[in-house]
């Protein structure tokens, strides 16, 4: 069972655009710390803006600071955890389509059993008659 549920896992429906946007969020930061102190293109940072819809991101100043980073920082941590927001409820849906999976497998066998013992006792007494 272990396989299968590491295979189901890895089958979650997480929104491909939330990994997408915090690749982007995440090269905006590196950008961020390897050109701290030069100018921001505000091209750059409309484009980041309209590939991400839960963020938008605006530059205080003209040029890269740690202000900004922490800003671009800030969002790329709401964006972690809408994914694990998303992550959480996909788990425990599986968890509990297993659970019911489960109880039905029981019930099933429960009523398969039930019928062998009366069915059983209906040969008995049919052979008595």
């Amino acid at each position: 069972m272990g396989a299968n549920m590491s295979k189901k896992k890895a089958d979650l429906l997480i929104p491909k655009h939330l990994y997408v946007q915090l690749r982007q969020l995440r090269l905006m930061y590196l950008t961020c710390k390897r050109l701290m102190g030069q100018p921001i293109p505000i091209t750059y940072i409309n484009h980041i803006n309209q590939q991400c819809n839960n963020v938008k991101l605006n530059a205080p100043d003209a040029v890269w600071n740690a202000a900004w980073a922490n800003h671009v920082k800030d969002a790329w941590t709401v964006t972690m955890n809408i994914i694990k927001q998303h992550q959480t409820s996909a788990q425990n849906k599986l968890i509990e389509d297993f659970i019911n999976k489960r109880a039905s497998m029981k019930q099933n066998n429960q009523t398969k059993m039930l019928n062998s013992l009366l069915n059983d006792i209906k040969i008995r007494l049919s052979w008595t008659d």
